[in-house]
């Protein structure tokens, strides 16, 4: 399970990005974030995979918990938790699609037949040889996707991964995300589009000004609650 209570983050130039959210989310259930841009859906992914505060410095006060443990440092976090960021881009480091999805393993020292094994999950195994400059933004997720499921973590922590990709790339990042739910990942996805929540999220919360300001899959329902804080309704998808 992870779980996190009453975390608040605060950045150094005092913006108070998260104030108090207690969440709990039971593993290999899907669980999505939505809410208005500044709302901490980030920063909640973010501090949820530990990259907030080791490696974005922040003000942190509560806990995250995994299997009741404290997050370990990001050296070994790979292990547990797969991060995917927002810009699939800035996440590239490799020439080619086999290498990149191989980065996390070969780091690792684990054999590179994990990193296959993932890329055919997620149904980009013909891409091998491709340039990753070559790949399509929702090929991109995908391969990231590939390399941090070659290290097998438990929990994959998604923000906001459709924000860049036009209908295909959503229906594909959809048909990915369901086949990891089917394997039981725990999954947390931070998430503007609530058409893709309401096809694959377990639970959904939805946050204002750095708090829970609803709960519940059924909220995704509620066209007139979602407006007023200022959420699209899976409709306007």
């Amino acid at each position: 399970m992870l779980e996190c209570e009453a975390l608040a983050v605060t950045y150094p130039d005092g913006f108070r990005a998260l104030r108090g959210i207690t969440l709990r989310v039971p593993s290999g259930s899907f669980l999505g974030i939505c809410g208005a841009n500044g709302s901490g859906k980030s920063t909640l992914a973010l501090a949820l995979g530990g990259i907030i505060p080791q490696a974005i410095e922040a003000q942190v006060g509560g806990a995250v918990l995994l299997d009741g443990k404290p997050l370990p440092p990001l050296n070994e976090i790979v292990r547990s938790v797969g991060i995917l960021f927002q810009d699939a881009e800035s996440q590239i480091v490799s020439v080619t699609a086999e290498e990149e999805a191989s980065f996390v393993t070969d780091n690792l020292g684990m054999p590179r037949r994990r990193a296959l094994a993932a890329m055919r999950l997620m149904g980009i195994l013909r891409l091998r040889g491709r340039l990753t400059t070559e790949l399509s933004e929702g090929e991109k997720q995908r391969l990231l996707l590939s390399s941090l499921l070659a290290a097998e973590p438990s929990v994959l922590i998604l923000d906001e991964p459709s924000a860049f990709l036009d209908s295909r790339g959503v229906r594909d990042l959809y048909e990915a995300l369901l086949r990891l739910k089917k394997r039981g990942k725990t999954i947390v996805c931070a998430e503007q589009n609530t058409a893709l929540l309401a096809k694959i999220a377990d639970d959904v919360v939805v946050l204002k000004e750095g708090r829970v300001a609803a709960g519940g899959r059924m909220v995704l329902r509620r066209e007139k609650l979602l407006s007023s804080l200022g959420v699209c309704s899976p409709h306007d998808f």
